[in-house]
């Protein structure tokens, strides 16, 4: 088993009713496999995030988030970047012309211990000190995350 993280819009597309019910099924499932398998872990940045885009969607009362966010609290791990996470991603930000929010989220993963980084917003495959970027929404993918999701 590998550890996963997971990026903010694998959580939006879990509890946005809008979204295509193949997105949604699949971001559902991949949150209750981790934290049955007890190898997930979410950024308390993704968590904010996923406040934000959620709250501007306009996809759930003021509680139904807080009560979503105290969920996902109770299941996963959250991890809170730390200073060398910000210097870390500034400098992911400047060498590999990545947003500076997506290096956040990955330079926490990376200390966390995270060899898988579950997003659609990287470059799917790709390996940044290694923690690997996979799209799960990507069916070529599949055996990789069960792989990972498997004692």
């Amino acid at each position: 088993m590998s550890i996963l993280a997971f990026d903010t819009n694998i959580l939006v597309y879990a509890v946005d009713q809008l979204a295509s019910i193949e997105r949604r099924e699949k971001a559902q499932a991949l949150l209750d496999r981790a934290s049955k398998a007890g190898i997930g872990f979410l950024s308390s940045q993704a968590l904010v995030e996923f406040h934000a885009v959620v709250t501007r969607k306009r996809r759930g009362t003021a509680q139904e988030l807080i009560d979503q966010i105290e969920l996902w609290g109770q299941l996963f791990t959250v991890v809170v970047p730390s200073f060398e996470d910000v210097v870390i991603a500034t400098k992911a930000h400047r060498d590999h012309g990545l947003s500076i929010w997506d290096p956040m989220i990955w330079s926490v993963s990376r200390r966390a211990g995270a060899g898988m980084l579950l997003s659609e917003d990287f470059q799917d495959g790709r390996v940044l000190d290694g923690v690997r970027f996979v799209n799960p929404f990507n069916p070529a993918n599949d055996p990789l995350i069960d792989a990972a999701l498997t004692p």
